[in-house]
């Protein structure tokens, strides 16, 4: 499936209501203790400029723990002894807004989020790279060899 088809599928969803898109993930995401107090709070303006986000609860306050507030959006991270929080996995089914998290965290993290979408005809990456998120499609391609 194309990224417009993908696109377009899912907003269709989106405006009809129903079920979302599946999707895995695969985080190797750091965020160093230096820029974890900046991307918490990039993550509670979300919130300020908009009050829902697709499989996100609303936090009734803003989060004072980066952990936490990435756990809301479905993601699981851990501080490492030196201060830095790394985000392990995506501990989700659907694919939502994770996208627009991601844009606002940019700035302050590292690393490569691997995805695989639903009965894993989609493959894509999300790369955090000179405080931007870039966005890759990728395809599976097996190399031929006599017999098969």
């Amino acid at each position: 499936m194309s990224f417009l088809r993908l696109r377009g599928r899912l907003r269709s969803l989106h405006k009809e209501g129903k079920m979302g898109y599946s999707f895995s993930a695969t985080c190797e995401v750091v965020i160093p203790a230096d820029k974890v107090q900046d991307c918490l709070a990039a993550i509670n303006l979300l919130f300020k400029k908009q009050s829902r986000y697709s499989w996100v609860e609303a936090p009734k306050e803003e989060h004072t723990d980066l952990v936490a507030a990435l756990d809301n959006w479905r993601y699981e991270a851990h501080v490492q002894e030196n201060g830095d929080v790394e985000i392990s996995y995506f501990q989700g089914e659907k694919l939502g807004d994770d996208k627009v998290l991601f844009q606002a965290i940019a700035p302050f993290a590292d690393g490569v989020i691997y995805c695989v979408g639903e009965h894993g005809e989609d493959h894509w990456k999300w790369a955090f790279a000179d405080g931007e998120l870039k966005e890759c499609w990728g395809r599976i391609v097996y190399d031929d060899w006599e017999g098969v």
